[in-house]
């Protein structure tokens, strides 16, 4: 006729997907190893549906009467629900002069290639995967120079799954300003795997694959280019300490042609940033830096 109270804390995993009634069904059974005496006990366990969309970032831009300019943007599934048919719309704030298309990054190289990016209008996502968006924004050789836009891309999921009604739409938003230059950034990379400031390789866009293991160094080389007809003036050409890495000043940022560098402290993380000031047609400035991946 005695008994024992027995507590059992059931954890789940994370990221688990969600299970709907009957549930997860989790089995305890008591046995003696006297008496043989056993018995068991069914209990289960029902995860909660979470329907969840991120769609970032916003982004700033610059584009010459009869350009184009291209944002790059992730969308993803934070739920734990495959969210299929999610549709993708643009939306300009100037009623005339600009038009924008959504592409899908086949390759994650943040340019728009035609083959593998395709348009996107609607795509789907297995819970926890994310997608990158590249908008291109083009403004007609009519508009005016100062003159701002402002491109929305909406990202809308609908329908019901488990009885959970579609999370909230979600926004991301463009601001590209006419000027009469033409500014376009390049930005790559190259491996340092000892840390002596000097590229392993040649610099480019292409992913790491390679050698980029805690410990080791990565080398960035951002060029900023005037391709229109008329100088940019108050050019600063900044970027910052990408997660899990530290700055790393054994070769110290620095630009050519030399302008004034402001950067974190060894070892800590921040903003490297050029004060360029004016850039000519046709003329470039190269801002190089390294950054230590964490141990």
């Amino acid at each position: 006729a005695g008994n024992k109270q027995v507590f059992a804390d059931v954890t789940i995993p994370a990221g688990q997907a969600a299970i709907v009634s009957p549930g997860q069904s989790i089995a305890f059974t008591a046995t003696s190893p006297s008496t043989g005496a056993t018995d068991l006990k069914t209990d289960a366990v029902i995860v909660n549906t979470v329907r969840s969309v991120v769609l970032t970032p916003n982004n700033i831009g610059q584009v010459f009467p009869g350009g184009s300019v291209v944002y790059t943007h992730t969308i993803t599934n934070t739920g734990n629900v495959t969210e299929t048919n999610i549709a993708l719309t643009l939306a300009e704030s100037q009623a005339t002069g600009f038009t924008s298309i959504v592409y899908i990054d086949a390759n994650n190289n943040n340019v728009v290639d035609t083959p593998p990016d395709t348009v996107a209008g609607s795509i789907s996502l297995a819970p926890g995967a994310s997608l990158q968006l590249l908008v291109k924004v083009t403004a007609g050789s009519g508009v005016g120079i100062g003159l701002v836009d402002t491109t929305t891309l909406t990202a809308t999921t609908t329908g019901t799954i488990n009885a959970i009604v579609a999370p909230p739409v979600v926004i991301a938003a463009d601001a590209t300003t006419v000027i009469a230059g033409n500014l376009v950034l390049l930005k790559e990379q190259a491996l340092d795997a000892n840390c002596d400031g000097t590229a392993d390789a040649a610099f480019g866009t292409a992913t790491i694959t390679t050698g980029a293991i805690p410990g080791a160094c990565i080398r960035y080389r951002i060029t900023a280019t005037n391709n229109g007809n008329a100088n940019v003036t108050g050019l600063v050409v900044s970027d910052s300490t990408p997660a899990a890495t530290t700055y790393s000043n054994v070769v110290p940022a620095a630009t050519v042609p030399v302008s004034t560098i402001t950067a974190p402290a060894n070892a800590a993380t921040g903003t490297i940033s050029a004060t360029v000031g004016t850039l000519t047609p046709s003329a470039s400035v190269v801002l190089s830096f390294g950054v230590k991946i964490n141990p």
